[in-house]
């Protein structure tokens, strides 16, 4: 094909993905460390304590936006979506960045985007910035029974803590901050969003102790093939929510979002989310606000808020969820033996709702609006499997 002649108007208008060798281009470093204590327990159990840590930087991460608008130019108000031929904006002595700015973007030729450090492009962004940083701290538990007399068993419990000032990787599409002149990028630096206070497993397998080769009833009897052969299994988890924050669905310095206004002195909490179950099934009237909303004002159109990427104290519903097996082994003589299963996935038919509204400008902000749950209702199901 034939090539493009190398000149200043390639990518107008276009989303430019730029490289500084100053901030990218680095090969990410990680730190980790661990230690653990092992103890070997009576009745055939073994217990382990460990401590987790790792520390990463030069992350993928799109934090600083290039092009973003330097929110310094936010004085200017609403005069930012004037044209910038407007009598305002040439009174304010807004220059035209480049002769054909306005031909090019028509309606679009606002003040805003003249201001922009490249107001040729409609985005620029930096997607090898390696910026990116999280640290991790967790204590591991885990006990565990070995299969004997019929019985095993293994919990784990782990309690973490993940902060960073990354979410997305490196996208274009996707940048992960809302960089200030002042404070740099502090305010993305703190709960992941992949940060869980804590993850429990509980699997277990219990086999009673009856029928054919058991303890009790171990004749070949009618007794003995009723009573025998039973086996329950299980796995349980159970999880924390994840952190989130509250947004503002302004776009002052174009890069998509805003943030609100933090309110002084206001606690910022999670409230149970059984309010939100209570609601949908038709015990309340109201739809209840899952955190405290009042924690948050609305900042102006142009104007960036104070508030942070997200909370520890704000956290999406958590997981519960148990799956449960029941098998009868029926013997058919030595060599031939039928087996029958049946398994139930959340056989409690739990809900994991999904997480509140989080838009300070919606009129549902704080509350629960979408119906569908996160996990699958509950689900049976039942086998035979003849062994011979």
């Amino acid at each position: 094909p034939q090539g493009v002649p190398l000149s200043r108007e390639i990518g107008h208008m276009g989303v430019l993905v730029a490289f500084d060798p100053k901030t990218a281009g680095f090969a990410p470093y990680v730190q980790a460390w661990n230690v653990s204590v092992q103890r070997e327990l009576p009745w055939n159990m073994f217990l382990s304590l460990a401590y987790v840590g790792n520390w990463a930087i030069r992350l993928p991460g799109t934090l600083h936006l290039n092009d973003q608008l330097n929110p310094v130019y936010l004085k200017y108000g609403t005069l930012l979506a004037k044209s910038v031929t407007s009598p305002e904006a040439v009174a304010a002595g807004i220059p035209i960045p480049y002769p054909s700015f306005v031909q090019e973007w028509g309606g679009g030729a606002t003040v805003q985007q003249a201001l922009r450090p490249y107001p040729q492009y409609r985005q620029s962004f930096d997607m090898y910035e390696h910026g990116g940083k999280a640290r991790y701290n967790a204590m591991q538990l885990e006990l565990e029974k070995r299969f004997s007399n019929g019985f095993s068993f293994l919990e784990d419990l782990t309690l973490g803590s993940l902060n960073s000032n990354v979410q997305t990787g490196s996208s274009a599409f996707a940048p992960n901050g809302l960089w200030n002149p002042v404070t740099g990028n502090k305010a993305d630096y703190g709960p992941s969003a992949l940060d869980q206070k804590y993850v429990q497993n509980l699997t277990f397998t219990y086999k009673l102790p009856m029928g054919h080769g058991q303890r009790y009833l171990g004749s070949k009897g009618w007794l003995g093939q009723l009573a025998g052969g039973w086996q329950v299994s299980g796995i349980l988890t159970y999880a924390g929510g994840f952190p989130f924050g509250a947004l503002e669905g302004y776009n002052p310095v174009h890069v998509g979002t805003d943030r609100p206004n933090q309110v002084s002195g206001v606690p910022i909490k999670t409230f149970n989310y059984n309010l939100s179950k209570s609601y949908f099934t038709g015990k309340t009237q109201n739809p209840p606000a899952q955190f405290t909303t009042n924690a948050f004002s609305k900042t102006g159109p142009w104007e960036i808020g104070n508030a942070v990427r997200a909370y520890a104290s704000l956290r999406t519903p958590p997981l519960r969820i148990e799956n449960f097996s029941v098998s009868k082994t029926f013997y058919g003589g030595d060599k031939v033996k039928g087996i029958l299963r049946v398994d139930y996935f959340n056989s409690f038919n739990r809900t994991q709702l999904q997480p509140p509204e989080m838009d300070i400008l919606s009129p549902t902000f704080g509350q629960i609006t979408n119906l569908s749950s996160q996990i699958s209702n509950r689900q049976g199901q039942a086998t035979f499997r003849l062994e011979f």
